[in-house]
């Protein structure tokens, strides 16, 4: 119970039981394991360094944090991950070296109002972002649409948001499967 310190030189997380309320993860921490960290009794953010390379299956399936980042390096949003994490909130970035996001992923993440979407994105897999309600601001980076399966977004409200995707992507994502019944979808310009 309380709050939890990883000690330094651990490469792998794959439980810490008792009803933590807090986590203190290392740089060094190279793998959050297997439905390592489902506590609802974990609150506020949590913070995963650099070093995490491989988020497994349903490792924070529950977790009652606020706040979270993934970090840059991590491939595959594995099924199951944040699923349920009813307090997880605002922005979710994935980062650019993700190329798929996993079955049910984030799904019933209920305070979650916002995904960017990296260009590196190729698949959303069913259910995904299902029953993300609070939902209301989708960015994809990519010019390309990422294959989205047409369960990704089930109990979104998609007429009530707008898709925003580069300039000159458009049509491939309202032409493409899935992200087609979105009803709005509109471009910005990167200035640099």
């Amino acid at each position: 119970t309380g709050d939890v310190r990883i000690p330094q030189g651990v490469k792998r997380i794959s439980g810490i039981g008792g009803k933590p309320t807090s986590i203190y993860i290392p740089e060094g921490v190279e793998v959050i394991g297997d439905r390592s960290l489902t506590y609802p009794t974990i609150k506020g953010d949590i913070h995963l360094p650099s070093s995490v390379k491989k988020i497994e299956e349903g490792a924070f399936h529950t977790c009652g944090m606020s706040h979270i980042n993934i970090p840059e390096g991590i491939g595959l949003v594995e099924d199951y991950t944040f699923k349920e994490c009813r307090y997880l909130q605002d922005t979710i970035s994935i980062p650019s070296s993700v190329i798929q996001i996993g079955f049910e992923a984030f799904h019933g993440c209920e305070k979650l109002t916002a995904v960017i979407l990296p260009a590196s994105l190729q698949g959303v897999e069913g259910r995904a972002f299902a029953d993300c309600r609070s939902l209301d601001y989708i960015r994809c980076l990519g010019m390309e649409p990422p294959i989205l399966d047409p369960s990704a977004f089930d109990g979104v409200e998609k007429n009530n948001f707008t898709v925003v995707v580069p300039d000159g992507a458009v049509e491939a994502y309202r032409n493409a499967p899935g992200w087609c019944e979105f009803k709005r979808i509109s471009s910005y310009r990167n200035f640099v």
